[in-house]
């Protein structure tokens, strides 16, 4: 082997990094073949022109060689080209035997590939700490104890979450709709060794099934028309450390509950595209309103993964069934509102009477937003009946119908004092109390007169 020229012609153009130099007046003597990939112009081009031709004419935004000449010190500056790429680049002069700079050599790294993988990882970082403010802000907003809780059925479940909390042990909350099997997911959660990390709760129901693998597990860079060229963390990822939450665990297709379940024996899993397999370290706790059981006679969940689910069974009971519950739940949620939007309100003795009586088939989530809606919507501090929807006045006043015969004259003869008594408890004047109840203000005179009633 000769080492001449065309051998270290041949060494230079292999290198990863661009070669280029300049004379001590800062034209160009040589570039080697990277020059071409990082600028997108020939290296005949650039022979014998300033290095500032490349700023001038757009493709670059900065050289050091100016400031090489001035200061004639290394300098090392950042560089991005008209190809997209940044490049980090030395510049070194080298002196003749009288001082002066003979020529410059400069060395440019492509790192484009690592700031993009910097970038992956501050918007991973990002998004992570968006999900523990989330957590937090949740947890501080919804820090209802089971302390407030006196019903036997979530004492019961209070007893259950204080001996899983400091476990890793899967856990399966089952109950209708808006019965609190969130809250229970987080205060798991926050009881457990892994309160510090993230808590990602996932809605199955709400993710188009054509989503759902991408979603959960991620995907690498151009896994499937569409994808991103950065790829994305899957959701799974994302817990890693911390409790991944399942809520309607029975809406996920069947075709993934095999990739799920190896999440949960092997703590592992491949992202849409990869070969590679991803190790991760959570929890999991899944919840459901729906019969498992019912749904793995029909062949639309697996058993495997049902009894891997199922160590921990645990089931919330309906608001309706907890009725000594209602009064703190609904005080919790009057104060959590009239702080939030800056009110001042209590409930009359008799509108905590119908709460606690008023059957909800929406369940907590029901009673939270009747709250939110009575606090933006009542102008005075005492809720009373009248602030209450329709449903739960005639419900609270079916109960009210005797069982035994009564004449029905004087039945709505009293029931129409009631509401005008609990009207002008609130609005002083017949007009106001017409203005209210729908009517024109010489009827609403008319029945004050007749239960002899006084107003303004």
């Amino acid at each position: 082997m000769k080492l001449d020229r065309d051998f270290f012609k041949n060494v230079l153009d292999l290198s990863y990094d661009e070669i280029f130099v300049c004379d001590g007046t800062g034209t160009t003597l040589y570039c080697n073949e990277r020059f071409e990939k990082n600028y997108g112009i020939t290296r005949d081009e650039m022979l014998g022109q300033k290095t500032t031709y490349l700023v001038e004419n757009g493709y670059s935004t900065h050289t050091p060689i100016p400031e090489v000449i001035a200061t004639k010190k290394t300098v090392t500056r950042p560089q991005r080209t008209a190809t997209g790429k940044l490049l980090i680049v030395t510049a070194r002069p080298h002196f003749d035997e009288h001082g002066n700079i003979d020529y410059i050599v400069e060395n440019c790294r492509d790192i484009t590939e690592l700031e993009a993988v910097k970038e992956e990882l501050n918007e991973k970082e990002l998004e992570l700490a968006r999900i523990k403010y989330k957590i937090k802000k949740d947890l501080d907003e919804n820090s209802q104890g089971f302390q407030s809780f006196t019903s036997p059925s979530m004492v019961e479940v209070a007893t259950i979450v204080k001996k899983v909390a400091p476990t890793d042990v899967t856990v399966l909350i089952q109950g209708e709709s808006g019965t609190g099997k969130t809250f229970i997911a987080n205060s798991i959660h926050r009881n457990s060794a892994r309160k510090d990390q993230p808590f990602i709760s996932i809605n199955c129901s709400t993710i188009p099934e054509t989503l759902f693998e991408s979603e959960f597990f991620g995907y690498t860079s151009g896994a499937f028309t569409g994808a991103t060229t950065k790829g994305k963390t899957g959701l799974i990822e994302l817990a890693n450390g911390g409790t991944l939450f399942l809520d309607e665990i029975g809406e996920i297709p069947l075709q993934l509950q095999g990739k799920l379940l190896q999440v949960i024996q092997e703590k592992k899993f491949t992202p849409v595209g990869s070969t590679k397999e991803t190790h991760i370290d959570i929890r999991i706790i899944a919840a459901t309103n729906q019969p498992l059981e019912q749904r793995i006679r029909e062949n639309k969940f697996r058993e495997d993964l049902f009894y891997r689910l199922n160590v921990v069974s645990l089931t919330m009971p309906a608001l309706r069934q907890r009725q000594e519950d209602i009064e703190s739940l609904a005080t919790f949620f009057l104060k959590k509102y009239a702080t939030q939007y800056k009110k001042e309100h209590y409930f009359s003795s008799q509108v905590m009477d119908i709460l606690i009586k008023y059957h909800w088939p929406g369940n907590i989530r029901e009673l939270e937003n009747l709250i939110q809606h009575i606090v933006v919507m009542s102008s005075n501090e005492e809720i009373s009946r009248l602030d209450l929807p329709t449903k739960l006045i005639i419900e609270s006043d079916e109960q009210l119908i005797p069982s035994v015969s009564m004449d029905f004259e004087h039945l709505m003869e009293t029931y129409e004092r009631s509401l005008l008594e609990e009207s002008m408890r609130h609005y002083k004047s017949s007009y106001k109390i017409a203005q209210h109840m729908n009517i024109s203000q010489t009827k609403a005179s008319r029945l004050l007169r007749k239960h002899r009633l006084t107003s303004k």
